[in-house]
């Protein structure tokens, strides 16, 4: 029932171990949804169990596809499972066989398909729904009632409206930057900034303007093809441009352009890279500075859990950060803040339980500092005393 098709073997190979799998449980201590429920169909081995059920079934209950779209898809349990069972590609993979299966999946699925075809349409439109309030009387549908209720906020002007080429009278490089969906149209501030301080350390900045959603929202949801042409709609806008890197201020949106996309359609971005990475593999961080304001205050970083556990970057944006005189207080404990995409509309209580377990990990924080935009949207409807920023609005050139 479950047969991947993409060029590359690596789900192939993760299903064929998955088969030697001990059940040793390891894939549980980082499990999200499993450390909130405590029920091991809600864990990785509980779900790698349910799917070789279900190859065996001509039907899967509502029960069963409520526990594969119950996944975070956060990679935790890649990034510990002893044989290399890849589980998240193995949820992917069944979700593209169960998205029809539902009907509140197919009428997501439906919303998101066409919102993210016709973005430079349909962001506007809810931008001028929004100022008008007309959003808020939609949202009763459900399908936009998490925009109202996270008291999420559309710019009046996306980043790529600004431009698509910022030079630099000194250049030492060129770099591309992937805006993506959140970043474009909810904190463009933030683009601005990154280009800013890369356009100061002498790098020209390019922002083509064929760039589309990474895919992402779209195979959560099952839209596996959907998701395969976004991909090759980057891989062509990205391709054709001589860079030294392509920046990301999403990690979901870098794990996608540098891994997912192999696994979808054979290709990816191979230079794909999160802003801390890049300025850590280019020695640039004795170059940058931060503002005074800063330097007494009691500030934590929050980790994206795909930073975590598919970008592999933990120790660069900490060393950054104290480089430029930031002092980081950890918390009590780390975790997921909860957002997921589609998981916070479709397991909204679970949602508010993570983010409140993550409200009091941060109770002692004045400032805290991420690398995601979408936890940022996630942290901001809880934290509502904290200062919430992403490390590139943190990072400033050292001549200004």
């Amino acid at each position: 029932m479950y047969r991947w098709t993409s060029k590359d073997s690596k789900v192939e190979n993760s299903t064929e171990k998955e088969l030697e799998c001990v059940r040793c449980g390891t894939c549980k201590a980082l499990c999200p949804t499993y450390s909130e429920s405590g029920n091991e169909s809600m864990s990785p081995r509980g779900r790698l169990m349910l799917m070789n059920m279900l190859q065996q079934e001509d039907d899967a209950t509502p029960a069963a596809i409520d526990r594969i779209f119950s996944c975070m898809l956060c990679g935790s349990c890649d990034s510990t499972c002893p044989l290399g069972v890849d589980v998240t590609s193995r949820i992917y993979q069944a979700r593209s066989e169960l998205a029809c299966s539902d009907k509140k999946l197919r009428a997501l699925g439906l919303f998101a398909k066409y919102a993210l075809r016709y973005t430079s349409l349909a962001f506007p439109i809810m931008r001028l729904m929004q100022k008008t309030g007309a959003l808020r009387l939609l949202s009763r549908t459900g399908l936009t009632g998490i925009i109202d209720e996270m008291g999420i906020e559309f710019a009046s002007k996306t980043l790529r409206e600004d431009g698509t080429l910022y030079k630099t009278g000194r250049q030492k490089g060129r770099i591309a930057l992937f805006a993506g969906c959140t970043i474009n149209y909810i904190y463009p501030q933030i683009g601005r900034q990154l280009i800013k301080t890369l356009t100061a350390l002498g790098y020209d900045v390019v922002i083509p303007s064929a760039e589309v959603c990474c895919g992402a929202p779209l195979l959560s949801l099952g839209m596996k093809k959907e998701a395969a042409l976004k991909a090759e709609q980057n891989i062509r806008a990205f391709g054709r441009l001589r860079v030294e890197a392509v920046i990301s201020l999403c990690p979901t949106c870098t794990d996608f352009l540098k891994n997912t996309y192999m696994e979808l359609i054979g290709e990816c971005i191979q230079n794909a890279m999160d802003f801390s990475e890049f300025v850590s593999a280019n020695s640039l961080a004795g170059s940058l500075t931060s503002s005074s304001a800063y330097k007494n205050k009691k500030i934590m970083f929050h980790d994206p859990c795909h930073s975590l556990y598919k970008l592999k970057i933990k120790k660069e944006p900490r060393e950054i950060l104290a480089g430029t005189g930031i002092k980081l207080t950890e918390p009590r404990q780390s975790g997921c803040c909860g957002l997921a995409g589609a998981f916070r509309v479709l397991y909204k209580d679970m949602s508010e339980s993570m983010l409140n377990q993550r409200k009091l990990d941060y109770d002692d924080a004045d400032t805290i500092i991420t690398s995601c935009p979408n936890c940022i949207i996630q942290l901001r409807t809880k934290l509502k005393d904290k200062e919430i920023r992403h490390i590139a609005e943190m990072l400033l050139p050292n001549n200004t």
